[in-house]
């Protein structure tokens, strides 16, 4: 892997994936917070990063771009409000984002940057394999923080009958 691709996530993440983050959360009344997303996402494009390293140089999704377009791009597209309702998708519906979705949006903001030129299907494949692992991360965040709510309601629960027991044996010594 490239050291612009090992950067890639590090730089976007600090720049843009908690405002992201944040703005997803505001849109969706959640139990995952901005953190949970930004982790995710991150994920997501590290992933994609990973597959595109193992892909000959000049099939790689941002080989005709440097750093800045690579991070332009990026940052317009994870903006992009049609492109945060799909990443809402796992923790509003419980389903994938739209792959073809993503494409279509990935598309339209490469069709505006004429002087950028992506590999024939490196789209695809990079936004396949983010969708693929964002999907799986959130998915495992709403597991755990789930598990962690009804963990949490059980103890409150317990320990709410011991109380009771407590205040019980209180009365009747008393």
């Amino acid at each position: 892997m490239s050291l612009e691709l090992a950067t890639l996530a590090t730089g976007l993440g600090k720049a843009v994936f908690p405002e992201i983050g944040k703005q997803m959360f505001t849109k969706v009344n959640s139990i995952l917070n901005p953190t949970d997303l930004e982790k995710a996402l991150k994920a997501g494009v590290k992933s994609a990063e990973e597959l595109d390293a193992t892909q000959p140089y000049e099939k790689q999704l941002f080989f005709h771009c440097d750093d800045k377009q690579t991070n332009e791009t990026l940052k317009q597209f994870f903006k992009d409000t049609g492109v945060q309702e799909e990443l809402l998708k796992p923790i509003n519906d419980k389903s994938a984002p739209n792959l073809e979705l993503l494409i279509a949006y990935f598309k339209k903001i490469a069709s505006e940057k004429p002087t950028l030129k992506f590999p024939e299907q490196s789209i695809e494949n990079w936004l396949k394999k983010f969708s693929d692992a964002y999907f799986e991360h959130t998915s495992t965040y709403l597991k755990f923080q789930l598990a962690k709510a009804d963990y949490l309601k059980q103890l409150s629960k317990y320990f709410d009958a011991e109380m009771l027991k407590a205040d019980t044996k209180l009365y009747i010594l008393s």
